[in-house]
């Protein structure tokens, strides 16, 4: 049986039908099903449904039908369903006497163990207040229960009755149970093996790599001969203490690979000297073998075959091309030797100054088997230059690689500088005068300093200074602003950044008691954009002071020393705020 949870009150209200009302069907878009008591009369059944009428029409043709019933039949047909008499919606009308018929008749409470018998047009009102109606669980298990069982479900016997871990404060399904015990190990406290202190098993190899003072930490310069390590509140010292070792090791380091690359440049300039030599050898051993040619007058070369040695001298710089030039020049004169060879051998011998006769095939054999062994120490020269060319650029890739590390490494050392000082920062502007001409003719107005943090994992900002000053104070006065900048650990701090930030230009006149150091201090203003959570590199606002030290006393009273301004930032963050 279906239950209806609405029984309208106005028959002229539903009459008004929306389309969305004829293409759904629900409990109240067809007729009443209860338990009538006596039982339906027929005449106050819908042919459609075969439910009680719920707002009932009347056809033309004398059949009575629920509205939406009607309306959605002949919709798709346009025919009475019971005479199939042609029938469209302006054919029906209201049967008010019907509608008040069926709202008088009695139904029965449609709640189980509930008996009570009630007329149809008061049946939604008990249904809302019946011991007996049954509500859904909802935990959203399905169960439906008596209203005096539901409280007592939902909170002791529902299985997705929701608990708190009382380790982790998490709420979960009670059903869920065993798989949150296993997720909530990773919440149980530890203790960090370094320094003892109780954290989260998740947080542990944070805590570990970033945050615990006594884990031992390498030095930066590691990697170039510092291999000692310290624990992390230890580090910062070391650093400070160890300045001169560490540049030590660092000129050790350079200077090593400076004797290396000293040594490959030594060992090519031998090689050139070597294959030099072996050149002018060659050139001498060539200019001999035509002289004992042209003593030979009965030898009939063709001038094809006489070796020539005007050439084009190599490059000093082109060792390679040199080498070649030597092989291809070797090939000609051995085959002008075999050819004298075959000549001399047709001919008589000859008979030299002394009057003995000369072996011309012995000398030129001679020749040929020297010229063989130049060659050998020729490819043997050759190989040994490409060797130390590859090895001279391999050096050579590796001192950049090492050059592009030390960068690196300075720039983690200055990073880790701008980390650690808690807040207290130095800012040395060099080369103030012509800084200052350029802040004057407008080509570098702004300046800014590198980035600097309130604590290891705290906010980051910077220093703004205009040398020649901004707006009113232009020309007159130095003006100096603090900016925000994105850090590391912004998503866990806490915005608007609430604090005090003391700005000093510092006095170096050479006696300490002459020294009048200029200060002003800043208060943080939650409602400016200078102080809400960055969203590009460094906040467009910043906030400070225009005018913050006439320019002329800058000059004049001992804050310029080596052509140097020194300004000092000093914050503190408000307890309030990293709560």
């Amino acid at each position: 049986m279906l239950k209806t949870t609405h029984l309208e009150n106005s028959m002229d209200n539903n009459l008004t039908t929306t389309v969305d009302a004829v293409n759904g069907i629900n409990d109240e878009t067809v007729g009443y099903d209860y338990e009538f008591i006596p039982s339906l009369d027929n005449k106050y059944m819908c042919p459609i449904c075969l439910l009680a009428l719920r707002d009932p029409v009347q056809t033309e043709c004398g059949h009575r039908f629920c509205h939406l019933c009607i309306l959605r039949c002949i919709r798709s047909k346009a025919s009475c369903p019971v005479d199939q008499i042609t029938l469209f919606s302006n054919q029906l009308f209201q049967d008010r006497s019907a509608h008040r018929e069926v709202l008088d008749l009695k139904a029965k409470c449609p709640n189980i163990g509930c008996d009570l018998v009630v007329e149809l047009r008061n049946i939604k009102n008990h249904i809302a207040k019946c011991p007996h109606r049954r509500t859904p669980c909802k935990n959203g298990c399905g169960l439906e229960l008596l209203e005096q069982d539901l409280v007592h479900h939902e909170t002791s016997q529902c299985p997705n009755r929701p608990v708190t871990c009382p380790t982790c404060q998490q709420e979960y399904a009670f059903s869920a149970e065993k798989e949150h015990e296993e997720e909530c190990k990773q919440y149980e406290p530890v203790l960090c093996e370094h320094c003892n202190h109780e954290v989260k098993r998740y947080k542990l190899k944070q805590h570990m790599s970033s945050e615990c003072p006594q884990a031992p930490i390498k030095c930066v310069f590691d990697k170039v001969g510092c291999h000692q390590q310290y624990p992390r509140h230890d580090i910062k010292t070391h650093m400070e203490n160890t300045t001169q070792i560490h540049l030590q090791y660092l000129l050790s380091f350079i200077m090593n690979l400076q004797k290396q690359n000293d040594e490959l440049q030594e060992s090519l300039k031998v090689a050139k000297l070597k294959l030099d030599k072996t050149t002018a050898k060659e050139n001498e051993s060539s200019d001999a073998t035509v002289s004992d040619r042209l003593r030979f007058e009965s030898v009939n070369i063709s001038d094809g075959n006489i070796y020539s040695p005007n050439h084009e001298a190599a490059s000093e710089n082109d060792e390679i091309d040199e080498i070649d030039r030597i092989k291809v020049e070797n090939k000609r004169r051995e085959e002008a030797m075999v050819s004298s060879a075959s000549s001399s051998s047709a001919s008589s011998p000859l008979v030299g100054a002394t009057g003995e006769p000369l072996n011309n095939h012995l000398h030129l054999t001679m020749m040929v088997n020297k010229q063989t062994d130049q060659d050998g120490k020729i490819v043997r020269l050759d190989h040994h230059v490409r060797e130390l060319m590859a090895k001279m650029e391999t050096q050579i890739l590796q001192i950049k690689d090492i050059q592009n590390r030390l960068t690196g490494m300075e720039q983690r050392i200055d990073n880790q500088e701008l980390r650690c000082c808690n807040g207290l920062y130095y800012w040395k502007i060099k080369d103030y005068a012509q800084l200052r001409r350029a802040a004057c003719l407008g080509e570098m107005p702004v300046l800014h300093s590198p980035g600097f943090y309130t604590s290891p994992q705290g906010y980051r900002m910077c220093i703004r200074a205009n040398l020649d000053g901004v707006e009113s104070a232009q020309g007159t006065h130095l003006s100096l602003f603090v900016h925000l900048m994105k850090g590391d650990f912004d998503d866990v701090l806490p915005w608007p950044f609430c604090g005090s930030i003391t700005l000093t230009v510092i006095n170096q006149k050479e006696l300490p008691s002459q020294r009048a150091h200029v200060s002003e201090m800043l208060e943080s203003r939650a409602n400016l954009m200078a102080f809400q959570r960055p969203i590009t590199e460094r906040n467009q606002k910043g906030y400070g002071y225009i005018d913050f030290l006439p320019l002329n006393l800058i000059e004049t009273e001992g804050f310029i020393k080596s052509d140097t301004l020194v300004i000092k930032a000093q914050v503190h963050v408000y307890e309030l705020s990293l709560q």
